[in-house]
């Protein structure tokens, strides 16, 4: 896991430490890919599928990461996909439209393409309190089955920080 780039001049690193902490504690062996960079959209940044852009560059990097882990000896189960993203995309509100189509293709391609999993579990968060998005974008509650939604309101001071992660162990305990 490497550190993600945006906020300060060596990186840093988020809420995934403690998710991956809490799913140890659980008696997980959990492998974490993580693979940001603040301040993105998949309007403009992520783009979709073969359009050469950071979600293809997540993709290649995904791979070269299980292809590591799987160099080690390790047996690699894919459980479930993470997406904390969405507030630069309710910049405009024709950008936040256009968000639900464009996180619903690019979460398709991964549970086809990548992954091979139809079902595999997605766990969206966005952080509402984000001026833009109090204005132009809904949460996406209900894309459909296997994806569920989590408030990041809370992830303003380390406690709330610990309390984002446990729903997302909760929730990933709960699709399991």
């Amino acid at each position: 896991m490497k550190a993600q780039g945006g906020r300060f001049k060596n990186g840093h690193f988020g809420l995934e430490v403690t998710f991956a902490r809490s799913l140890k504690n659980a008696g997980y062996n959990p492998a974490i890919f993580k693979y940001s960079l603040g301040s993105t959209s998949i309007a403009k940044n992520w783009k979709g599928p073969g359009d050469g852009k950071m979600y293809d560059q997540m993709v290649k990097e995904f791979g070269q990461a299980l292809s590591l882990l799987t160099k080690e000896g390790h047996k690699v189960n894919i459980r479930g996909f993470v997406w904390i993203q969405g507030e630069s995309d309710a910049q405009t509100t024709a950008m936040a439209e256009a968000y639900k189509g464009g996180l619903k293709t690019l979460i398709g391609d991964l549970r086809k393409n990548v992954t091979k999993r139809s079902e595999l579990p997605v766990i969206l968060g966005v952080d509402e309190q984000h001026g833009w998005v109090k204005k132009n974008i809904e949460p996406p509650n209900a894309l459909e089955r296997w994806i569920f939604f989590t408030s990041l309101r809370p992830a303003l001071d380390e406690l709330g920080a610990l309390q984002i992660s446990s729903r997302k162990h909760l929730a990933l305990l709960h699709i399991e």
